[in-house]
């Protein structure tokens, strides 16, 4: 049951010294290891252990073994169930002289095979009146039928018990019927009614109404209607027109029906062929048409069961085709196109075709597609992305395929793409000119019309200059000049970048800029085969197809002095200790006379060239 505890034990009897237990296998097919904490393992096999069974665990399980090498198991099936409880109520009643039963249902959740016992004052009752559903059945009720009864339901796991109290009542005790019932025919259904002393009507539960036709008697109908919803006349419907039906009436309490009414008849009335159907509209396309309507005013009695739409060309004495159905509208297909065709439209019921009613439409003539909608444009600095939806109508025969034109405006030639797909992008195009656009849809009549629309690729400029321009590894001949990229490209991808570089001494400024290139992912260069001892001002450009830009202010640095040799140190030192002594001299002899002394520094700074340099970032 729900919620216990289930063991399984699997002994084995060693034939051989290599006969062992392997494993538990799960209904679902996995194994249960020693470690799940399911299983205990003992010395000649296994326990499984179901703690606190589920509807789930339900199965079989099987033993997997090892017998003289060959595996092998054997199979042990598990139920869980719910708790079993049995419902019947008490007392039932039985009606003496008619076939009667005893209610008894059982309830629980993951029930296995349930089965059936009844007793009857302690003597079990044979199975043989016993039905598959549990009811306990009597052929004919006699008073002796009354009396105490048991209902026992087993299951696999549990059983339990009810007891029924049963009586039984003679028909003169139950509701009399109408004295009368009135019967109005008409053409698929008759209406009954009749009425109850309200004596009878004030116990009355519900009613039956039995009826057949007269030459089928076996052919037997019942409908059964809560006094709550009994309304007179009460309307049976379904019937065939033209047919005598035979009726009679019961009438129920708490116990049972009572005994039927006397038989009475009535014909349904001979239906007639249905009217015309109305409103009818023809609505036609190239190469079919849809044909609708409403239903006829009149159906002749009888439901209108079918419709049919008749067709061919118009002034001919061709046959009719025919289509049919049952409801509205209706497909004619397989028209010719731009021809006049005669439509007649009819309806039928189980009698008979009523009369049609006729209209005369023309086919649409094929055409080639109409224009493209919504077309949208979306451009970047070389490209134009073009999308746009279907034509409103294909004019009769599906697109095939768009063609796609453009050209920049005031040219006269297009360029043309076949078979282009929405969205479709236009590449390699000129940044800031004015491009035409033009799409048209094609079948297989031809082409139709085109949807224009024009718009200007972006415009794009240089990207704004490289950031933090710095001079580093500065030697006589060599130095190395580091950037970062730009806030801004402006539009268009960097493609790369201008090293240049131009000396100076002091405010004088070569004209001439030296330069190397890089690529737009390498942001330093190496300046070689430079002058020592010499000035230069440095810039960095950024590159987009749109122009260069240079960074700000210029870079100044100086690369540093020659190595000399030793011999010429030396020679430099000596010629420096004589000139000394020699200018000291010429020092001596001139201070006496301040005057001269003036003249000759000035002399010597006008004959040095040199001006003061501007200022700017130093290195």
């Amino acid at each position: 049951m729900e919620g216990g505890n289930m063991t399984f034990t699997c002994t084995i009897q060693k034939t051989t010294p290599n006969s062992k237990f392997l494993y538990w296998q799960t209904p679902n097919g996995t194994h249960l290891p020693d470690s799940d904490p399911h299983t205990v393992v003992t010395e000649n096999g296994t326990d499984l252990h179901i703690i606190d069974a589920q509807l789930s665990d339900t199965g079989t399980y099987f033993c997997v073994y090892l017998d003289d090498g060959i595996t092998d198991k054997k199979a042990a099936e598990l139920y869980v169930s719910g708790k079993l409880s049995v419902n019947a109520p008490s007392p039932q009643y039985l009606v003496v002289g008619r076939p009667g039963h005893l209610e008894c249902t059982a309830e629980g959740k993951g029930l296995s095979i349930k089965t059936y016992k009844w007793r009857f004052n302690k003597q079990t009752v044979p199975e043989s009146s016993v039905a598959k559903n549990g009811y306990l059945t009597f052929s004919k009720v006699v008073k002796a039928d009354a009396g105490n009864y048991t209902c026992i339901v087993q299951t696999v796991l549990q059983d339990a018990r009810k007891h029924i109290v049963a009586k039984t009542v003679e028909v003169s005790e139950l509701p009399k019927p109408p004295k009368s019932v009135g019967l109005t025919p008409k053409f698929s259904h008759v209406d009954v009614c009749f009425t109850l002393p309200d004596n009878e009507m004030a116990t009355a539960t519900q009613f039956k109404i039995m009826y057949w036709p007269a030459d089928a008697p076996n052919n037997l109908s019942t409908v059964i209607v809560d006094k709550s919803k009994f309304k007179c006349p009460f309307d049976i419907s379904g019937l065939e027109d033209d047919t005598l039906y035979s009726f009679k009436v019961a009438v129920a309490n708490k116990i049972a029906f009572g005994a039927d009414s006397n038989v009475s008849s009535a014909k349904t009335n001979r239906a007639k062929c249905p009217r015309i159907p109305e409103q009818v509209k023809i609505t036609t396309w190239y190469t079919h048409a849809m044909v609708s309507w409403m239903p006829p005013s009149y159906d002749g009695g009888l439901p209108v069961t079918n419709y049919r739409v008749e067709y061919r060309k118009n002034d001919t004495e061709d046959a009719f085709m025919t289509v049919y159905g049952d409801k509205s509208p209706l497909k004619v297909p397989n028209l010719e196109d731009n021809t006049m065709y005669e439509f007649k439209v009819s309806a039928r019921n189980k009698r008979c075709w009523g009369p049609s009613v006729e209209e005369v439409e023309a086919t649409k003539l094929l055409a080639p597609p109409g224009m493209p909608t919504e077309l949208y444009l979306r451009s970047t600095d070389h490209s134009i992305t073009a999308s746009w939806k279907a034509p409103a109508s294909d004019h009769g025969r599906p697109v095939t395929k768009y063609v796609l034109e453009y050209r920049i405006v005031g040219q006269m030639k297009w360029a043309r793409i076949e078979n282009a797909t929405s969205p479709y992008t236009i590449d390699k195009l000129t940044y800031n000119e004015e491009y035409e656009i033009q799409v048209y849809a094609v079948n297989v009549i031809g082409i139709g019309k085109a949807i224009k629309k024009q718009t200007k690729t972006i415009v794009i400029q240089p990207p704004s200059s490289p950031r933090n321009v710095t001079v580093q590894n500065i030697k006589y001949d060599f130095m190395t000049v580091s950037w970062l990229k730009p806030v801004s490209d402006n539009g268009a991808v960097i493609t790369g970048y201008k090293v240049e570089y131009q000396m100076r001494v002091g405010k004088v400024v070569s004209k001439i800029w030296m330069d190397m290139t890089t690529n737009a992912n390498v942001l330093t260069a190496n300046l070689t085969k430079l002058n020592a001892s010499t000035e230069y001002n440095v810039r960095v450009g950024a590159i987009n197809v749109a122009g260069i830009t240079y960074s700000t202010p210029l870079v100044m640095v100086k690369t540093v002095g020659a190595p000399m040799a030793p011999a010429l140190v030396a020679f430099i030192v000596i010629s420096s200790i004589i000139g000394a002594l020699f200018v000291a001299d010429i020092i001596l002899y001139f201070s006496l006379d301040t005057g001269i002394t003036k003249k000759v520094v000035e002399t010597a700074q006008s004959r040095s060239g040199y001006e003061k340099a501007p200022d700017g970032d130093q290195n």
